[in-house]
């Protein structure tokens, strides 16, 4: 390859000419590819000002089902652990709405609250049904 300033051959991959000190223009990159699946779980959909993108997350679960059963397991406890399962109700249902509002740490703050909680009461639940089920064979003994 010859440089177009001095015409000295120069290496093809050269940016400079080592003869005349000649910078060579690069032609721009390439285009990146189009991105066929935006938008799905592998790849969230991009938004925001160009210069300052941003990702959507994905909606975190929000464990209602988890905290109904928990509550519904809670009451036959003697409703002792019944407002545990409650809040969990409370917190299960934020999520959604923090979500749609746009705010995703809170969303996912509130999932992870409906799901510690609804843990908590299950195994409170278990544990209660446990020392209930030992003191009743206690006294037949």
């Amino acid at each position: 390859m010859l440089c177009p300033k001095c015409k000295n051959p120069i290496d093809e991959g050269a940016v400079v000419c080592e003869w005349c000190g000649h910078i060579k223009k690069t032609p721009p990159p390439p285009p990146p590819p189009v991105n066929t699946n935006a938008g799905t779980v592998n790849n969230p959909v991009m938004t925001g000002n160009i210069n300052y993108p941003y990702v959507i997350p994905s909606r975190p679960k929000n464990y209602m089902g988890r905290a109904v059963v928990a509550t519904i397991i809670s009451i036959f406890s003697g409703f002792i652990l019944m407002p545990i399962g409650i809040v969990a109700i409370v917190y299960a249902n934020k999520v959604e709405t923090a979500y749609k509002s746009g705010d995703y740490s809170k969303a996912r703050h509130n999932s992870l609250n409906a799901k510690k909680l609804s843990n908590l009461t299950i195994v409170l639940s278990i544990i209660f049904y446990g020392l209930v089920l030992l003191s009743k064979l206690a006294k037949i003994t």
